[in-house]
């Protein structure tokens, strides 16, 4: 072999390793999309759950709605209810009675530990599946409940979420980029109970 073809062997070898490594680049990097993609529809598809579980509760239990009308909720923001609302509630008859404004305070605080930890706890006992740094937005408007939870997602976004829960608070980076934000409404009959009405 001369040394001519020597050297292009090398050469064609070198061009090969460049393309193989662009390619491999490519890959991780659509993997990385996909990661996120995935995180940021997990995420979504938790917000929903958990705003339909708050609604369904909110409407299962629609006497007290301003026990549930307040704005900024956060997962540390709640007292923790004593163990007998609970018991008053979610135990035998001889507890005591389940008041509709206990049994308000007692889903309200069960939902917020929810949206904190999702439901999971590691080894450790530290949450793992609840959604980052959540803002809740309850709204009741005549017939009409509104819950939003605004989170920081994983990804900066050019669209601006409709609905202003959760935004200029700085929490959710440059001009909320990352804010992510799922509001559900439904309909009560018989107006509003929440605003004194």
């Amino acid at each position: 072999m001369s040394r001519a073809q020597a050297g292009f062997g090398l050469i064609e070898l070198l061009i090969a390793s460049l393309l193989f490594s662009v390619g491999v680049s490519g890959l991780l990097a659509g993997q990385a999309v996909a990661w996120r993609n995935s995180l940021e529809s997990a995420q979504v598809a938790r917000a929903t759950a958990l705003a339909s579980d708050l609604l369904a509760r909110m409407e299962s239990n629609p006497e007290p709605l301003a026990v549930y009308t307040q704005e900024g909720l956060a997962p540390t923001g709640l007292p923790q209810l004593p163990p007998r609302a609970a018991a008053a509630c979610h135990g035998p008859l001889e507890e005591g009675p389940c008041t509709a404004e206990t049994l308000a305070q007692y889903d309200l605080a069960d939902w917020l530990a929810l949206l904190q930890d999702g439901g999971e706890r590691s080894v450790a006992g530290e949450p793992v599946a609840g959604l980052p740094e959540p803002h809740v937005c309850i709204a009741v408007q005549a017939n009409r409940l509104t819950v939003a939870i605004a989170w920081r997602g994983a990804g900066v976004t050019v669209a601006q979420a409709a609905s202003p829960c959760g935004a200029g608070r700085g929490r959710y980076g440059v001009n909320d980029r990352q804010r992510r934000v799922v509001a559900l409404q439904t309909w009560i009959p018989g107006g509003s109970r929440g605003d004194g009405a």
